[in-house]
């Protein structure tokens, strides 16, 4: 099985069973996969390091997607 996928589906799992997410909940997640795909790329014998990075290219890409999204949320609270 790939290694670096469990960690993926475990946090699938709980973000799906979770009632009540915060956008800080769905941070930490995305902040822990992004530490441990970090650590599979690091590992110079882990034969699935460039899945690691392509999986922790696609997930920069919606951190960011995020920040732009949680800026324009906390504008609008702002303005009402």
């Amino acid at each position: 099985t790939l290694l670096l996928l469990e960690l993926l589906k475990v946090t699938i799992e709980y973000l799906s069973s979770a009632s009540y997410l915060t956008l800080t909940d769905v941070r930490f997640y995305f902040n822990e996969i992004q530490m441990n795909l970090d650590f599979y790329i690091g590992q110079n014998n882990f034969t699935q390091s460039e899945i690691a990075a392509s999986i922790l290219q696609k997930i920069e890409e919606y951190s960011l997607l995020m920040d732009a999204t949680s800026v324009i949320s906390t504008i609008f609270v702002l303005v009402q």
